[in-house]
Parts: structure tokens; C-alpha cells; sequence
């Protein structure tokens, strides 16, 4: 589409050598020429946005929310108001703290995500860290 638009601009400007004046310009050939190029740059911006919408996990949904942890040696299970799910511990890939929230990575995009509030001291969250290390 860019190409296009180099393009069309291009002939312009390539026939109309001659014409040093905004009378003679053919500005509705200029406006057809660039019409395909506006009409995909509207549809490019408002397919990001959707996107972009459609990304955002839900408030209250499976991966941002109310959740129950539990720990044993087969592996890790999930229970939250939606649903349960128990993964075993070759499932688990990573295990990453970040601004005191430790993320359990089950793929490279979902992870169990417990924010500092769910410790109620570093030495807890330590102990954690190192049983699910002992399993990993």
C-alpha cells in the first residue's frame, strides 16, 4: 500500500513536469491516488485498537483475579470462581519475580501471577519461591 502511494505520487509529479502551478495540478487525480493510501491507514490504526482491546485480560476473569494456590508434589493447582486447573511441574517453564509479584510462567504467555499482598512476609514468599524451585 506504502508502495502505492510512492507511486502514484510519483506519475504526478512525473507528468505533471510542466505544470509549475497549483491551477493546472489535477488535485482529483491526486485525490484518487491517495485515497486507497488514507482508506488503509484508518483500517490499520482501528485494527491495532481492537487488538489491543482484545489483549487486556479480564478484571475478574481466569488470569487477573481472586485465586486460590496449592502446592504438592504432582504440581500446582488453581482454583479460582471460574474454574479449577492442576498443572504438572514439567508444565511449569519459568519462575521470574517482578516488582515484588511472582509470576509462574505455564507458557510463554500465561503465567499465575501472586502479587506481594498474598505473603505475609518476605520469609513466607522465600519459602515459596524455594518449594516451587525444589519441584522446577
Amino acid at each position: 500500500m506504502i508502495l502505492w502511494f510512492f507511486l502514484a505520487i510519483g506519475f504526478m509529479f512525473i507528468f505533471q513536469v510542466k505544470a509549475t502551478t497549483f491551477e493546472s495540478f489535477h488535485w482529483q487525480s491526486a485525490a484518487i491516488a491517495i485515497a486507497p493510501f488514507l482508506i488503509f491507514i484508518v483500517a490499520y490504526y482501528l485494527n491495532v485498537r481492537k487488538f489491543k482491546m482484545l489483549c487486556i485480560p479480564n478484571e475478574n476473569g481466569l488470569m487477573i483475579g481472586e485465586k486460590t494456590i496449592e502446592v504438592n508434589a504432582e504440581g500446582i493447582t488453581e482454583t479460582n470462581p471460574l474454574g479449577n486447573c492442576f498443572y504438572r511441574w514439567k508444565a511449569i517453564e519459568a519462575i521470574e519475580e517482578y516488582e515484588g509479584s511472582i509470576y509462574i510462567f505455564v507458557d510463554n504467555l500465561l503465567a499465575l501471577i501472586l502479587p506481594p499482598e498474598s505473603f505475609t512476609s518476605e520469609e513466607e514468599k522465600d519459602q515459596f519461591k524455594g518449594l516451587i524451585k525444589k519441584y522446577v
